[in-house]
């Protein structure tokens, strides 16, 4: 009977303690409010809070968590692979940077500064004559369009098509002339 004890034993301990486990890896990084637009988290800029962000495994398995309050965001308990994380852009805001990264875990793995960088957008105005600034001086009329500033003020053209072009970071003004006859 003596004999039967300790193979019961270690018979119990080989179920509760497995031998091998693969380490789990993670996933981690900041939705950050890039103030002035150049992409880089700078002194002074913050992270935004309850920003979605999504991740998707190669299987296609697909997990959503939201920011806290630092504007942190954090995937643990991941298998090595290759995952795609990807932010949803707030209605208002820009995105600056990447969209979605391709990140490739290795086994235990911790990948983190994963970071998505947003400016928030200021609403675009349409601009007409009588929104526009007119200054005369000696000899000169300078006519600067509210509420955007010089030095690229569009003057209005009489007779003239203008068509205003704005992405996120570039602002177009292509102008069509009427032929003379």
């Amino acid at each position: 009977m003596n004999k039967l004890v300790p193979l019961v034993l270690i018979f119990i301990l080989a179920i509760i303690i497995p031998v091998s486990s693969a380490e789990l890896g993670s996933i981690s990084g900041y939705i950050i409010n890039d103030t002035n637009g150049n992409g880089t988290w700078d002194t002074g800029e913050m992270g935004i809070y309850r920003w979605n962000i999504t991740l998707m495994s190669s299987a296609g398995d697909n997990i959503t968590t939201n920011t806290n309050t630092s504007g942190f965001y954090d995937f643990d308990g991941l298998s090595a692979g290759t995952y795609i994380v990807s932010e949803e852009v707030q209605e208002g805001w820009i995105n600056i940077g990447e969209l979605l990264m391709i990140i490739t875990l290795t086994e235990g793995e911790i990948s983190s500064n994963n970071n998505f960088t947003n400016m928030f957008e200021e609403p675009i105005q349409a601009l007409t004559p009588d929104q526009s600034n007119t200054q005369s001086t000696t000899n000169t009329t300078q006519t600067t369009a509210s509420p955007i500033e010089k030095p690229n003020a569009i003057p209005a053209l009489e007779g003239s098509i203008a068509i205003v072009v704005v992405s996120a970071a570039y602002f177009f003004v292509i102008k069509k002339r009427e032929e003379k006859k």
